[in-house]
């Protein structure tokens, strides 16, 4: 599996978000199921 960067930084190398979505997919999802199911927005960073 091919390393992301987490930040775009001078000089990095281009990825294909496609390849990086299956990836991914790989990795959440196993048949039906899904490692995360829930998600929740909080007013943490509201200023």
């Amino acid at each position: 599996m091919r390393t992301y960067p987490r930040c775009v930084t001078p000089g990095f190398t281009p990825f294909d978000p496609v390849e990086l979505a299956k990836e991914t997919e790989k990795i959440v999802c196993v048949g039906n199921k899904r490692k995360y199911t829930n998600f929740y927005a909080t007013g943490v960073y509201v200023l």
